[in-house]
């Protein structure tokens, strides 16, 4: 029961659906982030779809294709790239809400640390808490102060989820989120700075 409960809340906690989640409630609270039903449409393809394509189509790129989960994660990792550096782009030129951009140059920001802490310094961050750990903080900074409960008590199930499934280390999964604190604290910086 205890592992079946896990895998329900790393199931429904993954990145895609979490920032898909944040964007429509943003949206739908009319909250100034996202203006328009076609902006909140290319934002959940940027941060959520197209990062996600990687995992059916794995077995379409032959250099994944017998890798398994590993070739899974590799594969993820450009795909994700790709999406977060596409709507980077799009908020640019488009010129989207300050909030809008911040989400964007988070995540873009998240993903690079990410890809340079594990590939290039070969240490071990889990990519899934830099994942919820952004939303849980946008909730907090466009939502008000009294989010913070609802999003620890989030944070703590999924951390519980992706240690008792032996996904990450309790090492690796703080890790992971203290890369997205900091991604979240220099994108604030930059938004001072230009807005």
């Amino acid at each position: 029961m205890k592992e079946k409960c896990a895998k329900i809340i790393r199931i429904i906690s993954i990145p895609p659906i979490l920032v898909s989640a944040l964007l429509g409630f943003l949206f739908v609270q009319s909250t100034g982030v996202v203006h328009h039903a076609a902006e909140l449409c290319l934002s959940i393809l940027f941060l959520a779809i197209i990062p996600a394509l990687a995992y059916p189509l794995q077995k379409v790129f032959p250099a994944y294709r017998h890798k398994g989960r590993a070739g899974q994660r590799n594969l993820a990792f450009l795909f994700t790239i790709a999406g977060y550096s596409a709507g980077l782009i799009y908020a640019v030129i488009y010129q989207v809400s300050r909030g809008l951009f911040e989400i964007y140059l988070a995540y873009f920001l998240s993903c690079a640390a990410l890809l340079f802490v594990n590939k290039v310094m070969h240490k071990k961050a889990s990519g899934h808490a830099a994942g919820i750990v952004g939303p849980l903080l946008f909730l907090i900074r466009f939502i008000g102060p009294w989010m913070i409960p609802v999003t620890m008590i989030i944070y703590v199930l999924i951390f519980w989820s992706s240690v008792t499934l032996k996904r990450h280390t309790p090492g690796e999964f703080v890790f992971g989120t203290l890369l997205s604190i900091a991604a979240f604290a220099v994108t604030l910086l930059i938004s001072m700075l230009i807005y």
